[in-house]
């Protein structure tokens, strides 16, 4: 799978992200203030492209396992142990905004859109708990769709081991570290899990993407379906077909 090529210059003290109109190439240009981030400061639509606007979309209610209403209920089941536990350092907003994302990904795939061609991401949080919605999740999941192409290397980090986020239930982050460390190294503690052994990576692998598009992220009180934590529209900017 071909990938669009992005020239970065810069331009005024910002980095402009160019990026001619070929067969796999968006025809937008983005410029971000540092390569590191993760949306762009604003983008140029040319006079004749052509743009699709999505409507805002909610995750699907794929586990019957969880109440109705309960957030639980818009997670994919086959992320669960057999605890009905989502993965180490895995929320619940991340899980759905994964879901969310790969729908959208297909919606495009329908009309046949890349996902590189989303110039506008809008996304409407919910309060995920008492420490309101919950924005790391949503851009765990946003990175394993874009701006996850390192442009020193121009290595994918999807290629990059899985990293947890949270220590483990009831311990603090030193006390894990603490506890790791007295341990005897074993297969189980010295292993390392890459995205190909993981079940986020097997239903959810994303895709190499340099887009950096503009992002409005929004935290909202209430979502039109109970249990729902997280609806994304986007807006792909394209040429004519």
């Amino acid at each position: 799978m071909r990938h669009p090529r992005t020239a970065a210059l810069l331009t005024g003290g910002a980095l402009l992200l160019t990026v001619s109109a070929c067969a796999d190439e968006a025809v937008f240009s983005s410029s971000v203030s540092e390569e590191t981030d993760v949306a762009a400061a604003g983008i140029s639509v040319p006079a004749d492209a052509s743009i699709f606007r999505s409507s805002a979309t909610g995750p699907e209610h794929l586990n019957y396992m969880a109440e109705d209403d309960d957030p639980m209920a818009f997670v994919d089941p086959d992320l669960l142990d057999d605890d009905g536990k989502l993965p180490e350092g895995m929320t619940v907003t991340e899980a759905q905004s994964l879901q969310v994302l790969s729908q959208l990904q297909d919606l495009l795939t329908d009309r046949k859109l890349k996902l590189y061609e989303v110039g506008t991401v809008r996304v409407y949080l919910a309060v995920d708990g008492r420490d309101g919605a919950d924005f790391d999740g949503w851009e765990r999941a946003y990175r394993r769709y874009f701006a996850n192409i390192d442009r020193d290397t121009g290595r994918s980090l999807l290629e990059e081991p899985v990293e947890t986020t949270s220590a483990s239930a009831g311990s603090s982050a030193s006390e894990s570290a603490s506890e790791s460390a007295s341990q005897e190294p074993t297969e189980s503690s010295t292993e390392t899990t890459t995205p190909e052994e993981s079940p986020i990576s097997e239903l959810y692998p994303g895709t190499d993407n340099r887009t950096r598009p503009t992002i409005v992220t929004v935290g909202v009180a209430q979502q039109p379906v109970e249990g729902w934590l997280v609806q994304v529209e986007i807006e792909a900017v394209h040429g004519e077909s």
